[in-house]
């Protein structure tokens, strides 16, 4: 069985995260596509604040008009969801 050592692999930071590769290239790295990586995760950051807040908001409305529908029939309203938290954005 043999053990690598810290001298077999090759360091390799990418904002916030560290990988070490194989000294040999085993391992296939394109570190020109590392803008494109970081241009797909903040599209995908984006897409989900966008559908949480859709999905937010279409609750809301259902909410709405429960309460709206309850009313108009002389029933007690429902109550209405408690506004989430925004999470808070790190830059």
């Amino acid at each position: 069985m043999h053990v690598q050592t810290a001298s077999e692999y090759k360091k390799i930071t990418e904002g916030s995260a560290t990988i070490l590769f194989p000294n040999d290239n085993a391992v296939f790295y394109n570190p020109i596509q590392e803008f494109n990586r970081d241009l797909s995760v903040a599209a995908i950051k984006q897409f989900n604040e966008v559908l949480r807040r859709e999905q937010a908001n279409i609750a809301g409305a259902k909410a709405a008009r429960r309460a709206a529908a309850a009313a108009a029939e002389g029933a007690p309203a429902p109550a209405l969801p408690a506004p989430r938290a925004q999470p808070v954005r790190r830059r």
